[in-house]
C-alpha cells in the first residue's frame, strides 16, 4: 500500500510537468478571498497583507458569470453608492506554449468587462487593473468549484493576490471620504469635492511561466532560461501586444469620447512577467505617445495606459534602455494640469527591491554566459527636465544584458531616503519632486536621484520613472501584495486621470 501511495503521487508530479495554463474560462466570481500569508520584515515588523483573513474581505463580486460570454444585467456599483455595491469582477485571457490564445473570447469578454465597468461607473471612470503574472506561476484555479474558495491544492497564488488587490481598491481607493480612510494615501488634496467610489475591474493574464509541477521545487529553479525565453516568446510572436492594445482602445478610445471622463487603466508585470509586458507594450505604446506628442495640443489623444508599473521585473536592462531613449529624445514630460504647479508623474515605473535574490543574483548569474557575447557599448539618450537639456552616456552591453535596469544605480530617477524624528502623524506632505511616504517604524523620503559621479544631472529624468525600494517596504521578490507597496503606487498614481497632459518636443 505504501508503494502504491507513493507512485500516486508520483504520477501526479509527473503529470505536472505538462501543465501550464489552464483550460479557457471566462469570469470569477470575488467572492471570499483566500487569505495572503506575509512574511516579516528586517525590523522584524509584519507587512500587512491586503487581507489578512477570509473575514477581511468583503463577501462581494457575485455580478461575474461564469457562463461563457454572459455578463448578468446587473450593473456594476460602486462601494460608496448603494452599501456594498456589487464588488470588483476579474477576467482572465490565458495564453498557450508560443504565445498564442487558448480562447478568442476570452479577450473579447475582457473588453465587454471593460466596456460594461465604464457604462456602469457613474462618473464614467473605472478603475482598471490588469496583471501579468511572473515565473513559477499561472492561471491554476486549484479544485476550487464556482462562488468557493480553493482549500487545496489552492488557487496560483497571483490570483489570489490580484483578488485582494481588486478587492482592496474597491473598498479604500477611492473609498467614500465619511471613512476617513482612503487606505492608499493620506489625502486625495488635488481632486476637489467628494471622493466617492468607483466600479473596479481586473484582467488577469495567464502564460506558461510554470511548466514544473511544485512538487519539483529543484526543477523548478532550473527553468529561468526556459521560461524568460517564453516570456519573449509571448511579447514577440504571441497575442498579448495586440490584446493589450485592444483594451487600451477600449479604455482611452481615440477620439475621446466628448461626454465621458476615462478610467484608471492601469498594467502591471511582476518577475518575467514584467518582462513580457515590458516588451508587449513597447510598439503600442510608443505609438499612442508619438500620435499624443504630433497632436498639436497636447493631451488630445489618449494615453496606452495611465500607469504601467513593473515590480521586481526580471527583464535586462538592455530591453528597457529603448523606451528611456524614446522618451528622452523626445523630451517627453508627463504632468497633470490641477493645483497651483504642475506635477511631475510617471507614464511607466519600475519599482525593485534591492533584498530581491531572485533579480539580483540570481538572474545576473544566469544572464553572465550569455553577455560574454556582448561586446563594446552602447548609447543611451539622456534627459532632465531639471535641466532641460539632452546628453548621452555610453553604457557596458555586458552591464545591460546580464542586470535589470532597477539594479543600475545610474538609470535610478528617484532615491528613497528614510528620514530620521517623523511619526505616523508627521510623516506626510509632498512638494514638487517629492513626497514623504510612512511604512511602521519608518519615514521615507522619494525624491528625484542625485546626479552620478562626473554628471551634472541624473541620467534617467524621463517618466519613466527607477526606483529602488527599502527591504521594509518589498521584503523579497515575491512578496508585493502587501499595504505598504500599495500604499507607494498609490502616491505615483495619477490624482486625475483626465487631467493629465504629454508634453514632448
Amino acid at each position: 500500500m505504501k508503494i502504491r501511495h507513493q507512485s500516486g503521487w508520483l504520477l501526479l508530479a509527473l503529470l505536472g510537468l505538462t501543465e501550464g495554463c489552464i483550460a479557457p474560462k471566462q469570469y470569477r466570481h470575488l467572492g471570499t478571498l483566500t487569505p495572503l500569508k506575509v512574511p516579516s520584515a528586517p525590523d522584524a515588523t509584519t507587512p500587512t497583507s491586503i487581507a489578512i483573513s477570509k473575514e477581511d474581505a468583503l463577501p462581494v463580486g457575485t455580478l461575474c458569470s461564469d457562463r461563457q460570454g454572459d455578463l448578468t444585467e446587473t450593473r456594476l456599483t460602486p462601494a460608496a453608492f448603494g452599501g456594498l455595491g456589487s464588488g470588483p469582477c476579474i477576467a482572465f485571457v490565458e495564453y498557450q506554449p508560443g504565445g498564442k490564445r487558448y480562447d478568442d473570447r476570452q479577450i473579447e469578454n475582457a473588453e465587454a468587462l471593460v466596456r460594461k465597468a465604464i457604462d456602469d461607473d457613474p462618473n464614467h471612470q473605472p478603475v482598471i487593473v490588469g496583471f501579468v503574472h511572473g515565473w513559477k506561476h499561472n492561471a491554476d484555479p486549484g479544485n476550487g468549484k464556482s462562488k468557493q474558495i480553493s482549500e487545496w491544492p489552492p488557487e496560483d497564488t497571483n490570483i489570489q493576490g490580484l483578488e485582494h488587490v481588486l478587492n482592496f481598491m474597491y473598498r479604500c481607493y477611492y473609498a467614500d471620504p465619511a471613512t476617513k480612510d482612503p487606505c492608499l494615501v493620506t489625502a486625495r488634496s488635488e481632486s476637489p469635492g467628494p471622493i466617492m467610489g468607483h466600479v473596479v475591474v481586473g484582467i488577469y493574464f495567464g502564460w506558461f511561466a510554470a511548466n514544473i509541477s511544485p512538487f519539483w521545487p529543484v526543477a523548478q529553479q532550473m527553468t529561468v532560461y526556459s521560461r524568460g525565453t517564453e516570456a519573449d516568446n509571448v511579447a514577440s510572436e504571441g497575442d498579448l501586444s495586440n490584446d493589450l492594445k485592444r483594451l487600451s482602445e477600449v479604455a482611452h478610445p481615440n477620439p475621446k469620447p466628448g461626454n465621458k471622463l476615462e478610467p484608471m487603466f492601469v498594467l502591471v508585470g511582476h518577475s518575467f512577467g514584467g518582462r513580457l509586458l515590458e516588451q508587449a507594450i513597447r510598439k503600442p505604446f510608443q505609438e499612442r505617445l508619438s500620435q499624443q506628442i504630433n497632436a498639436g495640443t497636447p493631451g488630445s489623444v489618449p494615453n496606452f495606459a495611465d500607469l504601467v508599473l513593473y515590480v521586481n521585473s526580471a527583464a535586462p536592462a538592455k530591453d528597457s534602455v529603448g523606451m528611456l531613449d524614446f522618451l528622452a529624445a523626445h523630451e517627453v514630460k508627463f504632468q497633470t494640469t490641477s493645483g497651483t504647479a504642475q506635477k511631475d508623474q510617471p507614464l511607466l515605473a519600475a519599482i525593485t527591491t534591492p533584498a530581491d535574490a531572485a533579480t539580483g543574483v540570481v538572474f545576473t548569474i544566469a544572464m553572465s554566459p550569455g553577455s560574454l557575447s556582448q561586446k563594446g557599448t552602447q548609447t543611451v539618450q539622456s534627459f532632465d527636465p531639471a535641466t532641460d537639456k539632452q546628453f548621452k552616456v555610453e553604457e557596458d552591453k555586458r552591464k545591460l544584458y546580464r542586470n535589470t535596469l532597477g539594479h543600475l544605480q545610474e538609470f535610478q530617477s528617484h532615491s528613497l531616503t528614510e528620514v530620521t524624528g517623523k511619526t505616523q502623524e508627521t510623516c506626510s506632505g509632498s512638494m514638487q519632486g517629492e513626497f514623504l511616504y510612512w511604512v511602521p517604524g519608518h519615514c521615507f523620503r522619494v525624491s528625484a536621484a542625485t546626479p552620478m559621479p562626473g554628471q551634472a544631472t541624473r541620467w534617467n529624468g524621463t517618466p519613466y520613472w527607477v526606483i529602488s525600494t527599502d527591504q521594509n517596504i518589498i521584503p523579497d521578490h515575491g512578496t508585493i501584495f502587501t499595504n505598504r507597496l500599495m500604499r507607494l503606487i498609490g502616491h505615483v498614481l495619477p490624482d486625475d486621470r483626465d487631467k493629465a497632459i504629454v508634453k514632448g518636443k
